[in-house]
């Protein structure tokens, strides 16, 4: 059976390359390069056991990461065993029979301001980024989509934007947007407008 670094890993991601955004290939490769390269590169796919998984669990474990972030960290190995499993011949997913860690509940709630607290912070922000933080706040638009946006996406006599790309800081990049569903005409109120213009 294949060595887990050189070909299994590599392979695995290289296929990714063809089916991911590159802002989703490059948080999927951070966390197989700080989480699951360290423990198991040394191995040969077939020598990782249910008991090697746990073990590294355990390991993830007392890192103190939140559960969202431990259950995302085991996906991405659960995943790569996945591919050995379709394509090398692994008979079953260790990651699997070893069973998962953290949890898909987010244990912090996301909080809003309200109007009055944008009222009160908005005063705070420097006039040239004034507009930009009105257009969070009233439209919903996530930050890359905000930073994406050009003069074309906006329609005055319509009182407009057209979300269709998103920018990725970390890539440097712009690409679509996260889903399909994020394709959208977004109506701005009237003070925006004028604010845009």
């Amino acid at each position: 059976m294949e060595e887990f670094r050189k070909v299994l890993v590599e392979n695995y991601l290289a296929d990714c390359a063809q089916r991911l955004k590159p802002s989703t290939l490059y948080g999927k490769k951070a966390v197989i390069k700080a989480h699951v390269l360290p423990y198991f590169s040394e191995l040969s796919v077939s020598e990782i056991k249910p008991l090697h998984v746990r073990k590294w669990q355990n390991e993830i474990l007392q890192k103190g990461c939140r559960p969202g972030t431990m259950r995302m960290i085991h996906a991405q190995l659960a995943a790569v065993l996945n591919y050995a499993v379709r394509y090398y011949g692994l008979k079953q997913n260790p990651a699997t029979l070893a069973g998962s860690i953290g949890t898909l509940k987010q244990i912090r709630k996301i909080q809003f301001y309200t109007l009055d607290q944008f009222k009160k912070f908005l005063p705070c922000v420097s006039d040239k980024y004034r507009v930009a933080f009105k257009i969070l706040f009233f439209t919903g638009l996530r930050i890359g989509e905000l930073l994406a946006l050009t003069v074309g996406d906006f329609d005055a006599a319509a009182g407009t934007l057209t979300v269709n790309k998103s920018y990725s800081s970390e890539l440097g990049i712009t690409q679509t947007p996260k889903t399909t569903k994020s394709n959208r005409i977004v109506t701005l109120p009237p003070f925006l407008v004028s604010d845009i213009e």
